[in-house]
C-alpha cells in the first residue's frame, strides 16, 4: 500500500493521473482485491505536504473521523436519537478490530472502507424519507461505487448486507401511505451504485482472463480469476 500510494502521488506531482490497472490490481496476489481510491487520495494529499507519510496520516485521520460521523447521523436517523447515535459512533472509531486490521495488520485502505460503510446506510435511510429521495440515491449510489473503487471484495460483501437490510426495513414500513415510492426509490439507489461501480467491477471481469494468476504458485485461485473471487 505504501508503494502504490508513493507511485500515486509521484505520478501526481509530475501532472499525471495514474491509470489503475487491472493486469497489476487482479494480477498480483497483493493487490487482487484492492481498488486505486485510496493511493489517489494519498497522492491527491501529498500535492499539498509532499510528505507520503503525512500524507497518509492524514487521509487515514480524516477517515477515521468520518466514520465517527457516518454512523452518528447514520444511527441517531435509524433510532431517533442523538444519544443512540453518540454512542454507536464512539463505538464504531474506538473498535479495537477497525485499530487492528487497518493499522496494526497495515491494510491501510481499509481505514477508508469504514469511512464510507456508515455511510452506505445513512444515506439509504435518507432514501426512505420522500423528500430527500433523490439526494439518498445520488450519494448512496456514490458511496457504494467508492466501496468498490476501495476494496471490491468488501464491497461486494457490503452490498449483499445493504440488500438484506433494505428488505427488512421496507417490510417493517410496509403500512406506510408512501411505501411504492419507498420501494421505486431503493430499487433505485441499487440500480445507482452498481452503475456507479461498473468501472471497477466490469474492468475486473473483462481483464481478468489476461492476469495469468494461475501460471503462479499463489494458491489464490481455483483454476484463474473468476466472479468467485470477489467475495473471497
Amino acid at each position: 500500500h505504501l508503494a502504490t500510494a508513493y507511485m500515486a502521488a509521484r505520478s501526481m506531482e509530475n501532472g499525471e493521473l495514474p491509470i489503475w490497472t487491472f493486469f497489476i490490481g487482479n494480477g498480483s496476489p497483493y493487490l487482487q482485491h484492492y481498488g486505486f481510491l485510496f493511493p489517489y487520495l494519498v497522492g491527491f494529499a501529498d500535492l499539498l505536504f509532499n510528505d507520503l507519510f503525512r500524507s497518509l496520516k492524514v487521509v487515514l485521520m480524516i477517515s477515521h473521523a468520518l466514520s465517527g460521523i457516518g454512523m452518528y447521523l447514520y444511527v441517531s436517523r435509524l433510532c431517533n436519537s442523538r444519544r443512540a447515535g453518540f454512542i454507536a459512533g464512539l463505538g464504531y472509531v474506538l473498535c479495537f478490530w477497525h485499530l487492528q486490521q487497518v493499522l496494526i495488520m497495515g491494510r491501510l485502505p481499509l481505514g477508508l472502507y469504514y469511512c464510507l460503510l456508515p455511510w452506505v446506510f445513512h444515506f439509504f435511510e435518507q432514501v426512505l424519507l420522500v423528500d430527500r429521495a433523490s439526494r439518498g440515491v445520488l450519494l448512496g449510489g456514490l458511496s457504494i461505487s467508492m466501496l468498490s473503487f476501495t476494496h471490491p471484495a468488501y464491497g461486494f460483501y457490503t452490498c449483499v448486507i445493504l440488500l438484506l437490510y433494505a428488505v427488512v426495513r421496507l417490510l417493517l414500513l410496509r403500512k406506510h401511505g408512501c411505501f411504492k415510492k419507498m420501494v421505486a426509490a431503493s430499487l433505485l439507489y441499487m440500480v445507482c451504485g452498481l452503475l456507479f461501480s461498473a468501472y471497477m467491477n466490469v474492468g475486473m471481469w473483462v481483464e481478468s482472463a489476461f492476469t495469468n494468476m494461475s501460471d503462479f504458485d499463489f494458491g489464490l485461485t481455483d483454476p484463474d480469476v473468476s466472479w468467485q473471487r470477489l467475495p473471497g
